[in-house]
């Protein structure tokens, strides 16, 4: 555990180096998911990136199932286009541990960069069902709704998402894209224009 805390800690530090080593001499010492996870995603910050999905692996086959070895291992292949098995990753951790309501929601996202809209949509108001503060999932949400044209329900999520998280720059971003599509063009320049004066290196079309 105290091998995770610091490993952890030098992660968020940007100090991946130091944390490769750490935390694999705590792996070699006891074969742990929580740790071996945190490897996969040191090694991934690292560069090494067929190591680090060949950790991730490793940590799925621990029991009991640690989910979020599963959502980590899924989200990284569907970033390099291996969504299909990203797919197949969540599903399995989600089959083991039907509770982990993140894998869900990594579904959800990996279903809409699949394109299969009906199907992210379901995870996503399952999830929201459950748990309506999961800002994620009123995100991934949102997005579905403003690519089937539901721009007015989409803002409204996108809003309620930056109320969770009024820092979340992305969202910004898409609630004033999507009050753009709405034709209301002074709102959606607002959204996005103020958080612009803070950062001269955003694109003046913001």
């Amino acid at each position: 555990m105290a091998a995770q805390v610091l490993g952890e800690a030098l992660l968020l530090q940007d100090r991946s180096a130091e944390a490769i080593g750490l935390l694999q001499r705590s792996a070699r010492r006891s074969p742990e998911p929580g740790t071996e996870t945190l490897l996969a995603m040191a090694l991934d910050a690292a560069g090494r990136g067929d190591e680090a999905l060949d950790q991730w692996r490793r940590a799925t086959t621990r029991r009991p199932a640690f989910p979020l070895a599963f959502l980590k291992l899924g989200e990284r292949l569907g970033e390099i286009g291996r969504v299909d098995e990203g797919i197949a990753v969540l599903e399995e951790g989600f089959a083991l541990a039907p509770d982990g309501i993140g894998l869900r929601v990594g579904l959800g996202y990996l279903h809409l960069r699949r394109h299969d809209r009906d199907m992210a949509r379901r995870l996503f108001l399952q999830v929201l069902a459950e748990a309506p503060e999961r800002h994620d999932a009123t995100v991934g949400l949102a997005r579905v709704m403003g690519a089937d044209g539901e721009h007015a329900a989409a803002a409204d999520l996108f809003r309620r998402a930056l109320a969770l998280r009024p820092e979340d720059a992305a969202t910004l971003i898409d609630l004033g894209k999507c009050l753009l599509e709405m034709g209301v063009r002074s709102a959606g320049r607002r959204p996005c224009a103020s958080r612009r004066a803070a950062d001269r290196n955003w694109p003046d079309w913001l």
